[in-house]
């Protein structure tokens, strides 16, 4: 009896380990800056443009159809100001031999004009239902100047729709400035971009003030990486 309650215990513990060993393994979200993001946009979160209110067909699996030769649908898109932008993606369905369906990520200005950064397309011909791909995009967000949008057209409104767009992104680090704030970190530094990264960010203030060091090469205690870690993931009370 105590060998099949051990077992049992094993055979529990086992199971638990599996998926949480799988979900370990997987990129954690929204961290470091190697891995991308997906950010996804719906078909119901965009708007019908130009040619497509009237004649908009719902389509059933949460895809969106219809409208007019030459019509659109357009979504605003909301990514962490800094991220790099590194692909655009959109799933659906092409039944047409002659026209394709395309997805556009655009950078609007404040005066009303608008810088295309990235293009994807299904091809002009039927291809079924599938992922269709762009390469890399490679631009910053600056959500301080810019707004982001994406649009998607169907060529033919009555064979092609689609599922939804996806953007895939990832974080950066900001570039290196063009003078060193602290003494013993020079331009010239291995580390100097992420140093001043780390200080324009307000997690440290370097080690002495008068004369401004950072002391890159000294010793971290537990309270200063606390300070460090604090500042960085913004914690605080909870209300």
């Amino acid at each position: 009896m105590r060998s099949c309650r051990v077992f049992c215990v094993l055979v529990v513990l086992f199971l638990f380990a599996v998926p949480m060993m799988a979900q370990r393994s997987r990129p954690l979200p929204n961290w470091g800056t190697v891995d991308p993001i997906t950010y996804v946009v719906g078909a119901w979160e965009f708007q019908p443009g130009l040619g497509t209110e009237a004649t908009l067909v719902r389509m059933n699996g949460f895809q969106r159809g219809g409208g007019t030769p030459g019509g659109y649908y357009y979504a605003h898109v909301h990514l962490p100001s800094g991220a790099k932008v590194a692909g655009l993606e959109i799933t659906g369905c092409d039944n047409s031999a002659t026209t394709e369906i395309a997805a556009e990520f655009w950078e609007a200005l404040p005066d009303g004009s608008v810088n295309h950064t990235g293009f994807v397309s299904s091809g002009l011909a039927a291809t079924g239902c599938s992922y269709y791909t762009a390469g890399l995009i490679n631009f910053n967000i600056n959500n301080l100047n810019f707004t982001y949008g994406v649009d998607v057209t169907l060529g033919d409104p009555i064979g092609n729709t689609f599922s939804n767009v996806r953007i895939y992104y990832v974080l950066d680090v900001s570039p290196a400035p063009a003078v060193a704030r602290f003494t013993d970190v020079p331009t010239s530094h291995p580390f100097f971009r992420f140093i001043e990264a780390l200080a324009a960010s307000g997690i440290t203030a370097g080690c002495t003030a008068n004369p401004p060091q950072y002391c890159p090469d000294a010793f971290l205690t537990r309270g200063q990486m606390a300070v460090f870690l604090a500042r960085a993931f913004g914690l605080h009370w909870a209300y």
